[in-house]
């Protein structure tokens, strides 16, 4: 099944929830799409949780997360993660930790209410990745 999100909001938060198979073609389209949505919705937090089967390769992984984080620089919002699949789990924290380097408003969680939380706090990436590493 081709990957596909759904929304809702909550506390000035676009939550995204995406299903089905992780596929390297569908990548940028479906991150368009929930940008696209944040802004015909106003917002500016987005609460991303991933419930795709499968995982890239850790050289088309990065390929993959840099083209989003690209996409991702182009609008001023601030963005929590959450893998459901522990196979690319480490990979999306990479990706995190990427976009964080490269001046995103992103950080990575285990738990959507942590993230929630995180998300509707004055907090930035920094700050919680200074907390997780400390």
């Amino acid at each position: 099944m081709s990957p596909q999100v759904s929304y809702r909001v909550e506390k000035e938060v676009l939550l995204c929830f995406i299903i089905g198979e992780r596929a390297e073609a569908a990548t940028l389209d479906y991150w368009q799409q929930i940008l696209d949505r944040c802004q015909q919705e106003g917002l500016k937090k987005l609460q991303i949780t991933v419930a795709l089967t499968g995982r890239f390769s850790p050289v088309v992984g990065v390929d993959q997360y840099q083209k989003i984080i690209d996409l991702l620089k182009t609008r001023d919002y601030k963005y929590s993660l959450i893998d459901l699949n522990q196979e690319s789990a480490g990979g999306s924290q990479v990706g995190c930790h990427m976009a964080a380097s490269q001046g995103v408003d992103i950080a990575y969680f285990e738990k959507e209410n942590e993230a929630l939380d995180w998300l509707i706090s004055e907090a930035s990436q920094y700050t919680h990745f200074e907390l997780i590493s400390a």
